[in-house]
C-alpha cells in the first residue's frame, strides 16, 4: 500500500481531516523516486502485517463456526434419536416387545420430528439471516421434542 492510499484510508475512518489530507498529497508530490519508494515500503509493510494477522483471525473465527456447526448436528441428532426412543418407552409403557415392529415405529417417529422441525427451522431461517441453519434447527427439534414428551407424559 502506497502512502497516498494510507492517508486516503486514514480520511476514510476520520483519523484526519480532509485539509489534512490535501497536505499530505501535496506533501507526497513533491518528494523525490526514492523518498516516495522508501514510505510507500515503510507503509507497505504495515499494511501486510495487518492484513495477515486479520487473516490469520478470519481463520481462526471460520474454524470456530465449522466446529460448531458439527457439534449441532450431533447434537440435533441426538435430540432426534432420544425423543424417538423415550416416545416408544412412553407408548409401551416401558416394554418394548409390544410393538410388531419397534425399528418402524422408532424411525417413523424421528422421521416425523425432524420433518416438523425442518419445516419450523426453514421458516424461521427466512426471517433471521444472523443465525446459520443448523443452529435455529438443533433449538427448534429441541423444543419440539421437548414439549412433545412433556405433553405425553402429562396424558399418561
Amino acid at each position: 500500500m502506497s502512502h497516498k492510499k494510507k492517508i486516503e484510508a486514514d480520511y476514510n475512518n476520520g483519523v484526519i481531516s480532509i485539509k489534512k489530507l490535501q497536505d499530505q498529497r501535496e506533501f507526497y508530490n513533491k518528494l523525490s523516486k526514492e523518498e516516495k519508494i522508501e514510505i510507500d515500503k515503510k507503509y507497505g509493510t504495515e499494511t501486510e502485517k495487518t492484513n495477515n494477522s486479520e487473516l490469520n483471525l478470519k481463520d481462526e473465527v471460520e474454524k470456530i463456526e465449522n466446529s460448531s456447526s458439527a457439534l449441532f448436528y450431533f447434537l440435533s441428532i441426538l435430540v432426534g434419536l432420544l425423543y424417538s426412543f423415550i416416545k416408544m418407552s412412553i407408548d409401551s409403557n416401558g416394554d418394548l416387545s409390544v410393538f410388531y415392529r419397534p425399528f418402524t415405529y422408532f424411525f417413523s417417529q424421528l422421521f416425523a420430528v425432524c420433518i416438523i422441525s425442518l419445516i419450523l427451522s426453514g421458516i424461521i431461517s427466512i426471517f433471521n439471516k444472523k443465525s446459520k441453519f443448523i443452529k435455529i434447527f438443533f433449538w427448534t427439534i429441541f423444543t419440539i421434542s421437548s414439549l412433545a414428551i412433556f405433553g405425553f407424559i402429562s396424558q399418561v
